[in-house]
């Protein structure tokens, strides 16, 4: 039987500055159901240098007001993600069925599972105290604060789609990071529907971005405007990035 082909409804797009965007020289993949593989899933697209770059501008960007956001106003912004991802809970593991193969019961307890996380960090957001010391110096008080480390590089596999990436933006969120987001090239559907969350529940543009790809990732850790890295994956591509 003829190859089906996928419609615009399984197009997804980069998240950058709060716009959706196609690869800058339009280039993507496609993500074919493992169940049947005459049938594309989604279609994404394959980022460039540039896109990656704007990206990484645009959590740049939004780092300092970011950082500036009362703690409760980060917390009540995961609480109002975590929100959306329960409205959605049967498209997300929909989308994780038809991009990665999990059976419906398991991805119905991750998308379930998933909004917990977020609400788990939007409480260690207000939790985020430093620490006060003795002084020598009478009516002198010590102490220590902890300020955010700046943009957040977010890299995640294709098994756990929405558990593992929330239980990484979600943390660097809440100490006031922003986040460029790479999810697994199996599994871009799911990557746009969790970086969507954070759009709809009113991040300002720039705090969550999302960029898919075989390269992005490479191009991503190579930038040296990201401060920290987080990563899930295989042993040989940790040690490159190590």
């Amino acid at each position: 039987r003829p190859m089906t082909t996928s419609d615009e409804s399984d197009l997804v797009a980069n998240l950058i500055g709060g716009e959706r965007r196609p690869a800058s020289d339009g280039a993507t993949f496609e993500r074919r159901d493992p169940a049947d593989r005459r049938r594309v899933v989604s279609t994404a697209p394959e980022s460039t240098e540039a896109d990656v770059t704007a990206a990484v501008d645009a959590a740049r960007d939004a780092a300092a007001d970011w950082a500036a956001t009362p703690a409760e106003r980060r917390a009540a912004l995961l609480e109002a993600a975590a929100d959306r991802l329960v409205e959605r809970r049967d498209e997300l593991a929909a989308a994780m069925v038809a991009e990665m193969g999990k059976p419906i019961g398991a991805a119905t307890v991750e998308s379930g599972r998933t909004p917990q996380n977020l609400r788990l960090y939007a409480a260690e957001a207000i939790r985020l105290t430093g620490v006060t010391y003795p002084s020598a110096e009478p009516g002198t008080v010590v102490y220590s604060v902890r300020d955010p480390v700046g943009v957040v590089a977010v890299i995640t596999p294709w098994n756990f789609p929405f558990n593992l990436a929330s239980r990484k933006i979600g943390p660097a969120l809440a100490a006031g990071n922003t986040v460029v987001f790479k999810p697994s090239p199996m599994t871009p559907r799911c990557g746009e529907l969790l970086g969507a969350a954070f759009v709809d529940a009113g991040f300002p543009a720039g705090v969550v971005n999302v960029v898919h790809g075989d390269a992005a990732g490479r191009r991503l850790v190579a930038d040296g405007r990201v401060a920290a890295i987080t990563f899930t994956g295989s042993t040989a591509t940790g040690a490159r990035i190590h």
